[in-house]
């Protein structure tokens, strides 16, 4: 029905899955970006593609390439007091990954 792409990263956690799960229903052309083989659309639905990148310079590439009308940007790595996350991660993660989509 509708013909606009959206990109959406994040789509594991709480508000991703329940952001796709209402975006299906109203028959946009969904992109999972996932840094992970983590999916829990694999259902068949002819609006919905994922895109497993191993590292920042692919996904550039790729939001390149697709040229997404919009990009949900949702992904985040949050510093558990239980481990031991290394900080230089945190800043990977939520700062120069946004600014990479940001460039995109």
């Amino acid at each position: 029905m509708f013909n606009v792409k959206i990109a959406i990263t994040g789509s594991s956690g709480f508000i991703g899955r329940n952001l796709v799960t209402h975006l299906l229903k109203s028959k946009y052309q969904l992109t999972l970006l996932l840094r992970d083989s983590f999916s829990e659309f694999l259902i068949l639905n002819t609006n919905l593609s994922e895109f497993h990148y191993r590292d920042h310079k692919d996904l550039e590439a790729f939001i390149e390439l697709s040229k997404f009308d919009f990009i949900i940007h949702l992904a985040t790595k949050y510093i558990n007091p239980e481990t031991s996350e290394n900080v230089s991660e945190i800043i990977d993660a939520n700062i120069i990954f946004t600014s990479k989509i940001i460039d995109s």
